[in-house]
């Protein structure tokens, strides 16, 4: 009986084990197919990475809008609204305010529009690792071929427009943990299509 027992816990904790993975695996993003052409590609970015990208946290909100292509320029919108105890220049603490107990709250609204050839992305520099908060994100980090600042912004904030030169070398995108691998490779094809077009 004792045996019986036992062998009923572990078919359970099996049986839930299963149940785990496969409601795991049934929220991942289908891979876009190996074959799939430029504007299937394209299309099939818009669409997920529009649906998987930004996150909101109690003083941290990201999205994304205005996801389109042009070309093989991808082009977008990132709105950012926080709140926290950081300076009305940028993004640098208040020397001598924050963490002090008078310090205040202020908060920020914060839009970056970005432009991307992704013929100029490098295919082989794709990465993906997580993100620290919230832990059910990842990264996508673009760069470009050379490390050429090529990639396009305009960034603006509620307090100041601050901008540097208007061009960098990589642009990131926060995603859901499961369409992250999906995505980047998504990414990675469309990128390899731009390429072989030129």
């Amino acid at each position: 009986m004792k045996m019986r027992k036992i062998i009923y816990a572990l078919l359970l904790q099996v049986s839930i084990l299963c149940l785990m993975a496969a409601a795991q695996s049934k929220d991942k993003l289908s891979p876009l197919p190996a074959n799939a052409t430029l504007a299937e590609s394209q299309e099939w970015i818009v669409k997920n990475l529009g649906k998987n990208f930004g996150y909101s946290t109690i003083d941290d909100t990201v999205k994304i809008s205005d996801l389109k292509f042009d070309g093989c320029t991808l082009s977008y919108r990132v709105l950012q609204r926080y709140t926290d105890q950081k300076a009305a220049l940028g993004d640098r603490p208040a020397l001598g305010v924050t963490g002090a107990t008078t310090a205040k709250d202020i908060s920020y609204s914060v839009h970056e529009d970005v432009w991307v050839d992704l013929k100029k992305i490098d295919p082989a520099k794709i990465a993906l690792g997580p993100m620290t908060t919230p832990k059910s994100m990842q990264i996508i980090l673009l760069e470009t071929l050379e490390s050429k600042d090529t990639i396009k912004f305009d960034r603006q904030g509620t307090s100041v427009r601050y901008n540097t030169a208007g061009v960098r070398n990589t642009t990131s995108f926060p995603v859901k943990e499961s369409a992250g691998e999906s995505l980047a490779k998504g990414l990675q094809h469309t990128i390899g299509l731009c390429r072989a077009a030129n």
